[in-house]
């Protein structure tokens, strides 16, 4: 039996002057769905190309690790301003396709800095735990 891990979808927002960190995370229970959906299903990528038609590019990031799945984004072209706005569109597309609200944690900014300051985290897992401890 494979072991069951949550995951956490993230997307650091950079303007000029300054960076956030937003998150929300997927149950453990259907993270997998969640994951697998991004390899072999049309719902995130049109949820995707809705976001980039709607607010700008996004490109996907992730360091992987066996404790959390991550599904991450970093945006320059998406301004700050818009970031929880963006946040919340991924959370409720997700809680539909899954059909479940409550599977799908709430929307959270986990660090904002100046630009030039190296962010917290170096893995998937640093990720999540900042927005376990939000």
């Amino acid at each position: 039996m494979s072991k069951t891990i949550p995951a956490i979808l993230f997307m650091s927002f950079q303007a000029e002057d300054a960076t956030q960190l937003w998150a929300f995370s997927v149950a453990s229970e259907h993270a997998g769905t969640v994951m697998q959906a991004f390899d072999d299903a049309d719902w995130p990528q049109d949820i995707l190309d809705d976001i980039e038609a709607d607010y700008g590019t996004l490109d996907f990031v992730s360091s992987p690790c066996d404790e959390v799945h991550g599904i991450g984004f970093i945006t320059c072209e998406i301004p700050i301003e818009k970031a929880q706005e963006v946040m919340i569109t991924w959370h409720n597309a997700i809680a539909e396709h899954l059909g479940e609200e409550d599977v799908v944690g709430e929307v959270h900014m986990l660090q904002e800095h100046a630009s030039e300051v190296e962010p917290e985290f170096q893995t998937d897992l640093d990720i999540y735990r900042l927005y376990a401890a939000a």
